[in-house]
């Protein structure tokens, strides 16, 4: 069978943590069903939650503060679109062709699963990096929690940068952008959301960061 990482593909654990929007929700026996029917755990991912405040922000201070840089950052720009959700999307085919099972995606499927949350979305916190040449380079998409009604948290759903610039820092930035911004306008917490185990992003601010949720991609062999 082929792979995939655009779906929901993954089985949430049981948890006493209510889902955040945009997570993964299942029963909590559904776990259970699936090791009885004979399907072993292939990959593991979690979800993390970190209180926003006024940070150093190290990463971000010193990228805005050096006038060298041939990186920007800007806002989605809504009034464009699908030619910003293809820049997402080029970012996002290219970042991601080492994850495990990945599976090529045309634009027209990728425009498929954003448009449904078009209107959810915030241009503060939707970040494209361009280079010099304003090409794609990176980019964030983070979105209002509308399952929590006691407070305003935000869940970073995706980052991906380009394996070029891994090594750079950018999507620390690009994070350390989003946790700055919702400190500003009075959110409390940011849900860094379905990462795997091991994977860069799930080290990026992982300092003062609390597990939230865990999952897991089963699979068996097909004789």
């Amino acid at each position: 069978m082929n792979g995939t990482t655009w779906q929901k593909y993954r089985l949430t654990l049981p948890s006493q943590n209510p889902p955040f929007f945009l997570d993964n929700y299942h029963k909590p026996w559904y776990h259970s069903q699936f090791e009885a029917a004979g399907f072993e755990p292939i990959a593991n991912y979690s979800s993390t939650k970190i209180m926003v405040a006024d940070k150093p922000y190290s990463r971000l201070k010193a990228f805005e503060a050096d006038a060298s840089q041939a990186i920007t950052i800007r806002p989605f720009n809504m009034a464009q679109f699908e030619a910003d959700l293809n820049a997402i999307c080029a970012v996002s085919v290219a970042s991601f062709q080492e994850n495990f099972l990945y599976t090529p995606l045309s634009f027209e499927a990728f425009l498929t699963q954003y448009l449904p949350v078009k209107a959810l979305m915030n241009p503060q916190f939707v970040l494209i990096a361009e280079d010099a040449h304003a090409q794609p380079v990176g980019f964030v998409f983070a979105v209002d929690n509308l399952f929590d009604k006691t407070e305003k948290t935000l869940v970073a759903k995706t980052i991906a940068v380009l394996p070029s610039l891994r090594s750079n820092g950018l999507g620390t930035v690009l994070l350390e952008k989003i946790h700055q911004t919702a400190w500003k306008e009075e959110y409390t917490a940011v849900f860094h959301a379905l990462m795997v185990e091991a994977n860069v992003s799930s080290k990026i601010l992982a300092e003062g960061s609390e597990l939230y949720q865990t999952y897991q991609l089963m699979g068996m062999p097909l004789l």
